[in-house]
């Protein structure tokens, strides 16, 4: 087993990746000297020649495998990929939290990260929590070539007095993304369409908006009689105005959110699933279907969102991979 370079992945992650394949015995270490791959989240020993998986972000592992040969058979066609097997789950019902926010100028300067507070709580829409906000000094508005905030201030776009509450929605309605090839080119990047909003648009824009009015609402609150008070807050998006005195329908501001609202958590995209589910990737091991030795274990193999952010979902199922092959290895020495 040994690690696939990072600077050849196809899609450079922002989470962790690791690539490990099947092995000669003889190229590897033998059983009294297992080896040990580890990254931050994810740790594997095993003796040699037997297995391959690999970790990588959500996006990247459809990709690798549709370029292997695996995944709908009618896509792998288009370019005259051999299929090693037809998988129609691969790359499909992708999915992620719906991520945008209500961006403002304080009075003065925010004093940085240290004024940065989250918070949970349940709209009307949901039995259970499903938005996910902080707030603090900084402005993050979506993904575009040369986003202008960088660290350690990431207060390039509108200067030290910008304060954004950022509002994630979780549990969405819509698993409808897709991830698709446009080249064999292992470094080309796949079409990514996340299909935002295609099912349960009215829900979920009413449970967005329904938190940036809750946001808007104790910000309008906050003393500006204080010499040293951020109040009254200037809002820049979605309302234009001092907030508290802006007069803006709820059909603009769905309009602005459905439009702007971005993703960097994408998962699901080579999920796990029941026999009978043939959008199912993965069996309940890991294991992808009708491939031997070949497992994934990252973002695209939960069957929905997991929560808010995905790292601690992944940390779980990483550990919970080792625990299954560990297992295997160990059922396999009786």
């Amino acid at each position: 087993m040994v690690p696939y370079r990072q600077d050849r992945l196809p899609i450079l992650p922002t989470e962790t990746c690791i690539w490990t394949q099947d092995l000669p015995d003889t190229a590897v270490p033998q059983k009294n000297n297992p080896v040990v791959v580890h990254d931050t989240n994810f740790a594997i020993k095993l003796d040699a020649g037997k297995y391959a998986s690999w970790v990588t972000i959500g996006l990247t592992s459809p990709q690798l495998l549709l370029l292997s040969g695996i995944g709908p058979a009618a896509h792998l066609k288009e370019f005259n990929i051999s299929i090693i097997s037809d998988l129609p789950g691969v790359g499909q019902q992708v999915a992620d939290n719906y991520e945008t926010g209500i961006l403002s100028l304080g009075k003065r300067a925010v004093q940085g990260f240290g004024e940065i507070f989250p918070a949970f709580w349940k709209t009307s829409k949901a039995s259970i929590r499903n938005i996910y906000m902080w707030c603090g000094s900084f402005s993050f508005e979506g993904f575009w070539p040369g986003f202008p905030n960088i660290p350690p201030y990431f207060n390039t776009t509108h200067g030290p007095n910008q304060y954004e509450c950022a509002l994630v929605h979780m549990n969405p309605r819509s698993q409808a993304g897709l991830i698709e090839l446009q080249s064999t080119d292992p470094r080309s990047v796949p079409a990514i369409n996340l299909n935002f909003f295609k099912d349960g648009a009215d829900h979920g824009l009413s449970a967005i908006l329904e938190g940036v009015e809750w946001v808007r609402s104790w910000l309008g609150k906050v003393n500006g009689s204080d010499p040293n008070s951020l109040a009254p807050f200037q809002e820049l998006h979605p309302c234009e105005g001092e907030i508290g005195k802006q007069n803006f329908t709820a059909e603009s501001q769905n309009t602005y959110i459905k439009v702007r609202a971005y993703s960097h958590h994408a998962s699901s995209s080579c999920r796990i699933g029941g026999d009978g589910d043939r959008f199912a990737v993965l069996d309940n091991k890991f294991r992808v279907r009708g491939v031997e030795g070949l497992r994934v274990v990252d973002a695209s193999s939960f069957p929905k969102v997991p929560a808010g952010f995905p790292v601690l979902p992944t940390m779980m199922i990483s550990e919970k991979a080792t625990e299954v092959l560990l297992a295997e290895v160990a059922a396999a020495k009786k």
